[in-house]
């Protein structure tokens, strides 16, 4: 009697498709059945077929045919590319030629050692990889086009997706808020997860909320009504939860916990600048006794090399604290009304990244051959038009004051964290620049801080 094994694969996209599991199973056994074949074992698998080496039920059917622990005359699949696609697939076809396997699908057999049925095999192959290569390419554009009108397929915590749009789900949507909230009170995502905790409260699919969760939800710009589409942002048609003022001071406040530099909270880190190159500047923290800023002595855009500038930076931050304070004072009254005029989104940090990968890319395909042609001209022409598209925007924003009209300023004058000096200084502060006078000595006539306003 004729032997065989069967093999029974879908991807985890596919689970609802006519290629179920179950379609399959039913499917081929029926066929074994039909054809009086005596089914010698089966193997059943839900992983992609992009690659074999992250599959082990196809690694067990070959390791069982090479070591001839079952010795089939057919190999049973729903389709030919069941077993794999591209490359890997003639490695499992040329044993199967050397074993004298036929591949049988449901509405063909194929031996592999005929000639003609070969040539039809591999053209097959051909026309799998490139279908598939087709799906994920419209599976992109598809995705790209739903974020362009403002839609997303993937809900973030305080929303559902209804008939392809998100809405807001009430009881999460105040959970989202007291998250806001809490962080900006304590800084602290911990404090944060000490609360959710209490209440046993778990995320969309039933997990506890973790440090990191927290603190990409403080990150999420969905809920300030936008939609993410490979790290661009654009415009988002649902209803925000989180007021736009207080989610840019909720990061203000994430981006000053985070400017530690070997455990030196860094108040200008960005901020500070070298008058001679236009570089930022960075703290030394060689000495605990003795830190200071200073310029890196990289070469500038013109190549001339930068002489150094350093200033002791215990002293800088103390003076710009100072004119902070005295800033606020001045402004406080009229800060109700008070909005900065609209500015320009600086893309140029986005755009060198893109340009980056695209280098990166073209060394994998020119030089060490690590992507095939068709592969590299599809990321080379998103990463191009994606870096067109950042070139092209110019995007306004303008940042409301309004609500510094509560600070108390004397109370918080030399009582407040690193933190919340590092939120003021960002939203009031565009630069501070450091002339060329001396060494380490600190003179406040080598400064100049230019506010927002």
């Amino acid at each position: 009697m004729p032997t065989c094994v069967i093999y029974y694969r879908v991807s985890t996209k596919e689970q609802e498709d006519k290629i179920s599991l179950p379609a399959q199973k039913r499917a081929l056994n029926e066929l074994a059945i039909k054809n009086g074949w005596q089914v010698l074992k089966e193997y059943t698998e839900i992983a992609s077929g992009k690659n074999i080496k992250d599959r082990p039920q196809i690694q067990e059917l070959l390791d069982d045919i090479i070591e001839i622990r079952t010795d089939p005359d057919y190999c049973l699949v729903y389709e030919q590319d069941r077993l794999s696609r591209g490359n890997e697939f003639w490695q499992i076809k040329m044993l199967f030629q050397d074993r004298n396997i036929k591949i049988a699908t449901i509405d063909k057999i194929i031996d592999l050692n005929d000639d003609k049925e070969d040539l039809i095999s591999d053209i097959y192959g051909v026309f799998a990889k490139f279908e598939r290569r087709m799906i994920v390419s419209r599976i992109k554009f598809a995705m790209r086009d739903i974020a362009m009108q403002g839609r997303t397929v993937n809900p973030s915590f305080g929303y559902r997706l209804i008939n392809k749009q998100l809405i807001i789900e009430p009881s999460e949507a105040s959970i989202v808020n007291k998250i806001f909230d809490i962080y900006i009170a304590t800084h602290s995502p911990f404090k944060v997860y000490e609360y959710l905790k209490e209440k046993g409260i778990k995320t969309i699919k039933g997990y506890d909320f973790c440090h990191s969760t927290i603190l990409r939800m403080i990150e999420n710009k969905t809920y300030i009504g936008m939609v993410n589409y490979h790290d661009d942002w654009l415009p988002g048609n649902h209803q925000p939860i989180i007021d736009k003022n207080k989610f840019e001071f909720a990061n203000r406040l994430r981006e000053a916990n985070f400017s530690g530099v070997r455990g030196y909270n860094v108040f200008l880190k960005n901020l500070i600048f070298c008058a001679h190159c236009g570089r930022k500047m960075s703290t030394n923290t060689g000495s605990k006794n003795y830190i200071i800023y200073r310029c890196d002595k990289r070469s500038n855009w013109r190549g001339d090399l930068c002489v150094g500038i350093i200033i002791d930076k215990n002293r800088v931050d103390e003076y710009v604290w100072d004119l902070i304070v005295k800033r606020i004072k001045e402004i406080q009254p009229q800060l109700s009304e008070m909005k900065i005029e609209s500015k320009i989104v600086d893309n140029s940090d986005h755009i060198r990244k893109l340009k980056k990968r695209l280098r990166i890319i073209e060394t994998d395909y020119y030089v060490e051959s690590k992507l095939d042609k068709s592969r590299f001209k599809e990321i080379r022409d998103d990463l191009l038009m994606r870096i067109a598209e950042l070139e092209d925007h110019r995007e306004e924003e303008t940042i409301d004051y309004s609500y510094l009209t509560n600070v108390d300023i004397d109370l918080i004058r030399d009582s407040a964290k690193i933190e919340e000096k590092r939120a003021l200084a960002c939203l009031l502060i565009d630069r501070v620049i450091v002339s060329k006078s001396g060494k380490r000595r600190f003179d406040p006539n080598r400064l100049t801080v230019e506010f927002k306003l």
